[in-house]
């Protein structure tokens, strides 16, 4: 247990005190993720934790804000004298839910409305392309290749651009698909002098950016931010593009972000 901070997690029917953690959210890739590393000194663990565990791990501040993250155990490593647990989200049923369907003049967002149901999942924000496809095939496709799918279309066919057009799980746990931010009650300011601890903007370009705080409990990938950098003189929201908390021997949060080098 780290001082002023609450990390505690249940995997199957054991509960974990003692621990330390990373998650991942990535608004471009398919899953969220979680490394927890437990000690196990003498080898107790190896025969009660198994994959495709159920997982939720707490965190948070002490009379603070709390969060969580939930999943499923997909990997177990074990080390000398501990064990390393990978986890994956909710998006697994992005992966694992095939969809064997044709349509005829279809909307983009109509289809994608449908994989998301059929995979158990409520569907969220789902932006209008104002495309209608003649006809669409998914052979045996999951869930995030069939939005890949109609991304796609949408730019080879009708020539709309959807660089930031994505597939995501939000912190209400509705699916969305589009170029949009989460929408989020206060958006979180961080500041130099007040949570600020690192800023590495890219040099050129439209490349991602790194700002480091201490940590922000319930903040992912598709999120808005306030970013205050006096000695680069910026005041700015940018939307985060993947987000990393870790709490060890520190509690910290990564989140990159993209935007021009005239932002600088």
């Amino acid at each position: 247990m780290i001082s002023g901070i609450n990390l505690n997690a249940v995997v199957g029917n054991f509960e974990i005190q003692r621990l330390h953690a990373k998650l991942n959210y990535d608004r471009k890739k398919i899953f969220s993720t979680a490394e927890i590393k437990i000690s196990d000194i003498d080898r107790s663990l190896e025969n009660i934790i198994k994959k495709e565990d159920d997982a939720i791990l707490y965190y948070g501040f002490r009379n603070g804000v709390q969060s969580s993250f939930k999943g499923t155990v997909s990997s177990i490593a074990v080390e000398s004298d501990s064990i390393v647990l990978h986890i994956i989200g909710k998006e697994k049923l992005f992966q694992t839910t095939k969809i064997i369907q044709t349509w005829l003049n279809e909307t983009p967002e109509s289809i994608i409305k449908y994989a998301i149901s059929n995979a158990g999942l409520e569907v969220g924000r789902i932006d209008s392309t104002g495309c209608v496809f003649p006809k669409f095939i998914s052979s045996n496709f999951n869930v995030w290749e069939i939005a890949w799918l109609c991304r796609y279309q949408c730019e080879k066919t009708y020539n709309i651009k959807m660089d930031d057009w994505d597939l995501w799980l939000d912190s209400c746990g509705k699916v969305n698909w589009g170029d949009f931010s989460e929408t989020i009650e206060k958006i979180p300011v961080i500041e130099t002098s007040k949570g600020l601890i690192n800023h590495q903007p890219a040099n050129v370009g439209y490349q991602q950016k790194i700002v480091e705080s201490f940590l922000l409990p319930g903040f992912i990938h598709s999120m808005d931010f306030r970013l205050i950098d006096d000695s680069r003189e910026i005041n700015k929201v940018y939307r985060a593009i993947s987000v990393e908390h870790e709490i060890s021997s520190h509690a910290r949060t990564k989140i990159s972000y993209l935007g021009g080098s005239n932002d600088d």
